[in-house]
């Protein structure tokens, strides 16, 4: 009777091994809350804006969603200070689809551009382009004034989106830039001078995405200084 009790202890502990093996195991109970990224409201809404501006991009066929090495590699430069050699020529394929879609090279019968639809197109798509940039370059810019209850690891992700955003609007202005050009031949001076207004603003904004990216990896480094003395 004793041996039988041994026997059925040993085969209860086998099981609740079993058990524990082949559950999932969960990280997430286990960290501490002071080892969490600290996210304020205003980082939030950063990655937010930057989340929409990939998928809108993407969706709209202006971008391919890829994760370069050189976006990676310009996050990892910002992070040590050395912003001048985190602006690399991105080496992505330019979108198809879209330089090939209604109405850009919608043809009449007689093998012309329909201009006025072309152009239509165009401007409209340059315009909700810059748009969704200004609200990251906006998000940015409350975040960097008002920095209350960040930390260090969480200003890291803020310019790892940040990085995302540069990648992603410098590429669909390469992508607008070709579909200028493709379109050029069809289109009157007022019509270029109508998308080159709009180009040039969308390749301003998008620079300025570089500088926000500067100035939030500035911040991370004074937060650093500041904790150090």
């Amino acid at each position: 009777m004793q041996k039988s009790g041994v026997v059925t202890a040993a085969i209860a502990a086998c099981l609740t091994i079993s058990a524990c093996a082949s559950a999932p195991i969960s990280v997430a109970g286990s960290v501490l809350p002071s080892a969490r990224s600290v996210e304020n409201a205003h980082q939030s809404a950063l990655r937010t804006s930057v989340t929409r501006l990939e998928d809108v991009y993407v969706e709209s066929g202006w971008v391919h969603r890829t994760r370069s090495m050189t976006s990676a590699q310009g996050w990892m430069n910002r992070l040590t200070g050395q912003s001048e050699n985190a602006d690399k020529p991105m080496q992505r394929a330019t979108p198809v689809d879209y330089l090939v879609s209604i109405p850009y090279l919608v043809t009449t019968d007689a093998g012309t551009l329909i201009a006025d639809e072309a152009t239509a197109r165009l401007s409209a798509d340059l315009d909700e382009a810059d748009a969704l940039i200004r609200d990251v370059n906006f998000a940015a810019q409350v975040l960097i004034r008002e920095p209350s209850a960040v930390s260090r690891s969480s200003l890291a992700e803020d310019i790892e989106h940040l990085e995302r955003a540069v990648g992603y609007s410098r590429q669909a202005l390469e992508t607008f830039n070709t579909a200028i050009t493709d379109i050029a031949g069809g289109l009157d001076q007022t019509q270029l001078a109508e998308l080159e207004t709009r180009r040039a603003r969308l390749a301003r904004d998008a620079e300025a995405l570089r500088d926000r990216a500067d100035d939030v990896a500035q911040l991370r480094r004074t937060l650093m200084t500041g904790a150090s003395s």
